[in-house]
C-alpha cells in the first residue's frame, strides 16, 4: 500500500504556522512604591518598557492617575526609558504606567504614593484701613503680610485689587524676608473694597479679609 498520500497530508499540516504577539512589559522605577510626596509637587516619573517582538519606536507609553493622564502619550527612548514630569492632586495616590504596542497588546505597572496635602498661603491687610482718610489725588499706602507653610516669602506672588479700579499697580516689590508687602497707588473717588491675594509655588491661593475704604474728592 502506498504511503504517499499520508506524507502529503503531513506536509500540509507542517506548513500551518502559529503567529503570536508577546505582550509588552512596563516597570516603574521612580518614585518608589509607598513614597511620600507633596500635593502639587513636580515629580519626575521614570519607568522602563520592553517588547520582545517589537521595536521601541513602535511602543506608546501613558502615565496616568485614575481617569487623568499625567502626561501626553509618548514613545520611550531607544533604551526603553519612559519619562513624565507632573504632579498629583489631593486624593490621588495610584500612578500607572501603560505601554501599548502596534498590535494593541498592553502591559502596565502601578504604584501607590502617599500624597501629603499642602497648606494654603495666608495674607493680612495692614493698610489701608476702614477709618483712614483718603483722597483721589493722593496715593494710598498699601501694606500687608503674607506667609506660607512650604514656601519662603520671596517665592510668593501677591496682588492688590479694588472692586472699582481693578488690579492695582502699586509699584511694590516682592515680599521681604518677613513677608511684608508694601506699595502705593492712586484710587478713584468712591467706595472701594480692597483685596490682597497671595499665590504659592504650587498655585494655591489665599486671600486676606477685604477692607472697605472711602476715597474722597481731590484734596484742596
Amino acid at each position: 500500500m502506498s504511503i504517499l498520500p499520508f506524507r502529503l497530508l503531513a506536509a500540509c499540516h507542517d506548513n500551518t504556522l502559529q503567529i503570536t504577539n508577546s505582550e509588552p512589559e512596563a516597570n516603574i522605577i521612580d518614585p518608589q512604591d509607598g513614597a511620600v510626596v507633596l500635593e502639587g509637587e513636580i515629580l519626575a516619573f521614570q519607568g522602563m518598557v520592553n517588547d520582545m517582538d517589537g521595536a521601541m519606536e513602535d511602543l506608546l507609553t501613558t502615565w496616568s492617575t485614575g481617569e487623568r493622564n499625567l502626561c501626553p502619550p509618548s514613545m520611550p527612548d531607544a533604551e526603553g526609558l519612559a519619562l513624565c514630569r507632573s504632579s498629583l492632586r489631593e486624593g490621588e495616590s495610584t500612578v500607572r504606567l501603560l505601554v501599548t504596542d502596534v498590535k494593541g497588546s498592553t502591559g502596565d505597572d502601578a504604584i501607590e504614593l502617599v500624597v501629603t496635602p499642602t497648606q494654603t498661603p495666608t495674607a493680612t491687610i495692614l493698610q489701608p484701613t476702614a477709618t483712614g482718610d483718603y483722597s483721589s489725588d493722593v496715593a494710598v499706602a498699601f501694606e500687608g503680610v503674607v506667609a506660607d507653610a512650604e514656601d519662603l516669602p520671596g517665592d510668593l506672588l501677591v496682588a492688590w485689587q479694588s472692586d472699582v479700579d481693578g488690579v492695582l499697580a502699586t509699584g511694590g516689590q516682592a515680599p521681604d524676608s518677613d513677608g511684608r508687602v508694601l506699595g502705593t497707588s492712586l484710587l478713584s473717588q468712591g467706595t472701594h473694597t480692597i483685596y490682597l491675594t497671595v499665590t504659592d509655588t504650587l498655585e494655591k491661593t489665599g486671600q486676606a479679609d477685604p477692607v472697605i475704604i472711602e476715597v474722597g474728592p481731590p484734596a484742596e
